[in-house]
Parts: structure tokens; sequence; C-alpha cells
């Protein structure tokens, strides 16, 4: 479904509902993990959806940019190494302006010289060795878990404190994509 120029209240709430539903659609394609006993705001995050298999899709927890802790965890079917970088580049670049092809490459190079470190992220019970980047703001790291990369993007709390778990129920998170979005429409 196609929208143009400026939306009625009924077309985007339609839009809206159009996206739910292809989102709830793509949502079991991939194993998704989200922060074990998060009793907070959480929602559909990051979409990379295709026609048939979605290319990555986060699962968020907190308020982005707001005054607590802010999880996203990425399950994607690129490489390991390209799904990270990917995250880093657009944190990094958010915070560049005015944007040009050299500050693309002067960030994109400052990026791949940096050296990560090893972290261990508890992942359903188990301690897992994940690879981590640190930002000003906060700190994104990767590792393989089944056949998908994962990337936690994290700000205001340490990878000591983040605890995964397969996530099943994606409910909790739809409901909370569909506040957000009322939100910002001026519904919520």
């Amino acid at each position: 479904m196609r929208y143009g120029g400026k939306l009625t209240p009924e077309q985007f709430r339609r839009m809206v509902d159009d996206q739910q539903r292809e989102i709830a659609r793509h949502l079991p394609a991939l194993p998704l993990y989200g922060l074990d006993g998060w009793t907070g705001l959480r929602f559909v995050g990051e979409c990379g959806l295709g026609d048939d298999v979605p290319r990555s899709i986060g699962l968020a927890h907190g308020r982005p940019g707001g005054p607590g802790p802010y999880v996203q965890v990425v399950t994607t079917r690129a490489g390991v190494a390209a799904a990270a970088l990917e995250r880093r580049r657009a944190v990094a670049l958010a915070r560049e302006r005015p944007m040009s092809a050299e500050v693309f490459d002067r960030v994109d190079a400052a990026l791949r010289a940096e050296e990560p470190e090893a972290v261990t992220i508890v992942v359903d019970d188990a301690p897992r060795e994940f690879t981590r980047w640190r930002h000003d703001g906060g700190w994104i790291a990767e590792a393989v878990l089944g056949d998908h990369p994962v990337v936690v993007e994290a700000t205001g709390v340490g990878p000591d404190a983040v605890r995964l778990t397969r996530v099943r129920d994606f409910g909790p998170y739809l409901d909370g994509r569909r506040a957000l979005v009322d939100g910002v429409a001026g519904d919520g």
C-alpha cells in the first residue's frame, strides 16, 4: 500500500495497521531475543523486511534517547561483522552533520580501525562470549547465536546487567510499537 503527501488520521491508522500485520507476519521467521525479566516499555524496533524473508528484526527495551537504559537486540541474516559494523555506523553517523561522502568515509575508516573487546552476556541462562565496541553513549556487541548474528545495542546499562532470552510471545512488542506510533501521532 502506498501513501503520498499528508495522511488523514484514518489513512495513518490504516497504514500503521498494515505495517503491524506485515511485521507480525515476519516475527517468527528469525530467532529473536529480549531482555529477561524486563517490565518496562518494549517494542518491535529495527525491521529490515523483505517480501518473504526478513533481513533483520530488532526487539527494543526502554525509550530510545530517554533517561533510563535502552537495549535493542537485532537478529539478522547479514554476516556477523557486517551486522555490527552497520549498527556502529548508524550510531556514529547520527551525530554527524552535515552528511557528506567525506564524512561517511572518515567515520567508516575510524570504525574499521577500532579494536573490540570480549564480553560475556548471558543468553538463555548460559554465558556467551560477545565482541563489544564502545561508543560515546554506550556500546554495541555481536555474537552468532545458533545460525544467526545477533547485535546488542545498549545505553545506560553494562553487558553484565544484560540477560537475553528467546522471545516467543511477540504481543507485548507489537503493543509497545503501536503505543509508540500512536504517541508520535498525538493519540497516546
